[in-house]
């Protein structure tokens, strides 16, 4: 940091040293317009040392003293204290260079006593080869030098210095000011070395990596960069990115999708084409992080990426395919099934709330209706599959996940191995993520199906134990208290001693297959432990294996929850008109008839041009539209919006058994616009028309 206040310095302390040399040299001064006079001139400063930094408080003009004496003496001690408490060394010189003063702080920064020091040239503290020309500088120059400097042990150090002349009458002398400026230059150093690491690091790092601001101007743009793309950085400084790797028909897709790198989620990963020199096309695979301002937004993207090699872009393309086939086709399976199961739960819930608890078919209708919530839990999954759905920890019944898999289970191994269930009584209730524990139970089981090729037997049980405090041979990664376990055990190939020690590290699999990755066993263990639990095997060539898995149990649920009986709730009613639109004919007649079951009138529509008919021919109000988000032709949002031209009161709710982000995208985030995206029966769904029909605000949200 450069002395900014030296020359500030200099100038301002002629008065203080001409105080520090003595009084009889004052006293010499003309008497009307020195420093001897009446007044002392207004040109002169006082100067305050302030924690090691110099600061001009005030020009000073001394006026006489009541009884006409000057108090020069006075002064004279607030200049001594002023100097002497100095941090920085200053001194006072002659014009052939001879110190006339010096301060503390000079004989600690030079290692001389004042006595020393005084009458001594001042090239004494500058180093031999610079001694003629630098007195020069000092003689003849005035303002601030950066030079080095030799204490008396002929140690030289880095200073900072400021010149400054003395004008007292007709003698004229020179301040100099002093700055030991080491520790400065080290720090300085350091941080010069920081930056010229990192910046030969980003610029010749084997990956690519480029800086943009939110205008999307480059301000990095790395060699590897450079050696894709054939532009130096220098040419493509402070352009566009689109404007340098886009082709021209890229150039404005490019400029959208750059706006959106600032939106995050940040790590965001994207695989995009760059456009080199000679307009060659070469894919990347980037990695996007921010640099945020201090409010935490997003100010600069940093993109990080590799080029994409022939087999990798096969490979992502083929495995892309792969997952959304099966994305499509879950969605559209859970959709299909979804609108079966709707008619299906909502007839039923109809049928129930008509038949009275003696009715001898009400029973059947109730297995009707737990049938088909069943259902509605198969197709969760199903979306599941293309939501990327993620479940947090809750209290659950392992038994009773167990029993809800033990279809698919049996479906993984197929009729070759039979499959025995051994649960304890009572329940055994932990706090997990039933999500994971799922998956656990599903990897495990496909490991075993492998290990029994040609058929054999699978057992699933579960028990309950506690451990004791300070017991640990059961296993040093489990503390005290209540656990429930589960053991699962083959009658398959098993595995020697040494597979057994490998078989939870990531990557290590016994299969050939080209898709076997040795993954699945690992995030086993990952998961249990992150649990609070802990899994082992035992295994031996041609005896089978058995994983025992050991869970925490929840302290809070000990005891199987009573059946809840089943209450009828009371809906509240209404008298509004409300326009269903939907082209599955038992969706429509079961929406209908439920709503019409509690006061509302109802007008029904095949498609969205017969709704558009209908509403242009109405004369009364229309309350809600409730319509298929998603229909063919004329769909839910272009439905919404050619009758809110005519009706811009009328409230829309969206039924839908697609992703909630789907629905979105095509026009969920007007107001007064809702949407129902799961199977419903008629109490319900009658329910959230009521809360739609109450709601006062302008708003747009999801049930």
């Amino acid at each position: 940091m450069r002395f900014r206040h030296a020359q500030l310095v200099c100038n301002a302390t002629q008065l203080l040293m001409a105080f520090s040399m003595s009084i009889p040299l004052l006293a010499q001064a003309q008497p009307t317009s020195a420093i001897g006079g009446p007044e002392i001139a207004s040109g002169m400063a006082l100067v305050a040392f302030l924690g090691g930094s110099l600061y001009a408080l005030s020009k000073l003009r001394v006026k006489p003293m009541a009884d006409g004496t000057q108090p020069i003496q006075n002064e004279d001690v607030i200049a001594r204290h002023l100097i002497y408490g100095a941090t920085d060394s200053i001194f006072v010189i002659n014009e052939e260079g001879i110190i006339q003063s010096a301060n503390p702080a000079a004989e600690r920064m030079f290692g001389y006593l004042e006595g020393d020091i005084r009458g001594q040239n001042i090239a004494t503290l500058i180093p031999p080869p610079d001694r003629g020309r630098r007195r020069a500088n000092y003689i003849q120059n005035s303002g601030s030098h950066e030079l080095f400097a030799v204490q008396k042990t002929g140690d030289r150090i880095p200073i900072e210095s400021s010149f400054s002349e003395i004008v007292l009458g007709e003698k004229k002398l020179y301040s100099l000011v002093i700055r030991d400026i080491t520790e400065t230059r080290k720090k300085q150093e350091l941080v010069n070395f920081q930056q010229n690491l990192l910046t030969e690091i980003l610029v010749n790092a084997g990956f690519m990596l480029f800086v943009v601001d939110r205008n999307g101007t480059i301000v990095h743009f790395n060699r590897a960069c450079e050696n894709v793309t054939d532009f130096s950085f220098g040419e493509i400084k402070n352009q566009k990115i689109w404007d340098v790797v886009a082709a021209p028909a890229d150039s404005e897709a490019m400029r959208e999708q750059a706006a959106q790198w600032f939106d995050g989620p940040f790590p965001l990963q994207q695989n995009s084409t760059w456009t080199s020199r000679d307009y060659t096309r070469k894919p990347i695979a980037w990695t996007y992080t921010a640099l945020n301002d201090s409010f935490g937004r997003p100010n600069y993207i940093i993109g990080t990426g590799y080029l994409l090699n022939e087999q990798q872009i096969n490979s992502q393309a083929l495995q892309s395919q792969k997952m959304e086939a099966v994305s499509r086709f879950a969605g559209g399976l859970a959709r299909d099934f979804s609108n079966l199961l709707t008619a299906i739960t909502g007839y039923s819930s109809l049928l129930l709330s008509s038949l009275e608890d003696t009715n001898p078919i009400r029973k059947d209708v109730e297995e009707i209706k737990k049938a088909s919530d069943h259902g509605v839990k198969i197709t969760r999954q199903l979306l599941a599959v293309s939501r990327h759905q993620v479940l947090q920890p809750k209290d659950f019944d392992l038994n009773a996940v167990l029993k809800d898999m033990e279809m698919l289970l049996r479906r993984i191994l197929g009729n070759r191995i039979a499959v025995e269930f051994d649960l304890a009584q009572p329940d055994a209730v932990i706090h997990a993520d039933q999500g994971q524990i799922e998956q656990v139970i599903i990897n495990i089981v496909v490991n075993a199906r492998d290990a029994m090729p040609h058929g054999g037997k699978l057992t699933i049980a579960t028990n309950l134990f506690s451990l004791p405090h300070g017991d640990t041979n059961l296993n040093p990664n489990l503390q005290a208290g209540s656990y429930c376990s589960i053991r699962i055990t083959d009658s398959g190939m098993g595995m020697d001693e040494q597979t057994q020690q490998h078989i939870f590290e990531p990557f290590f699999t016994t299969k050939r297959s080209a898709g076997a990755a040795g993954m699945g066993l690992a995030t086993v263990y990952g998961v249990i432990r992150q649990s609070e639990g802990s899994i082992s095997v035992v295994s031996e060539p041609n005896g089978g294996s058995s994983f025992l898995i050991y869970l925490p149990s929840a302290e809070a649920i000990r005891h199987r929850k009573l059946p809840e009986k089943t209450v009828l709730k009371i809906v509240p009613t209404g008298s509004e008109t409300i326009l269903v639109v939907e082209g599955d004919e038992r969706i429509r007649a079961t929406v209908a008839k439920g709503l019409a079951r509690f006061g509302y009138r109802i007008l029904e529509a095949v498609s969205g041009a017969e709704a558009k008919e209908m509403s242009h021919n109405w004369e009364g109000k229309i309350h809600i539209l409730v319509a298929d988000a998603l229909m063919p032709s004329v769909g839910g949002p272009d439905l919404a919006r050619a009758i809110r031209m005519q009706r811009p009161e009328t409230k829309v709710l969206y039924i839908s058994a697609e992703a909630e982000e789907k629905v979105i995208r095509y026009g969920l985030s007007t107001s007064n616009t809702y949407l129902l995206a799961d199977t419903f029966n008629a109490e319900h769904f009658a329910e959230k028309v009521r809360q739609i029909l109450d709601t006062k605000t302008m708003s747009a949200g999801m049930f």
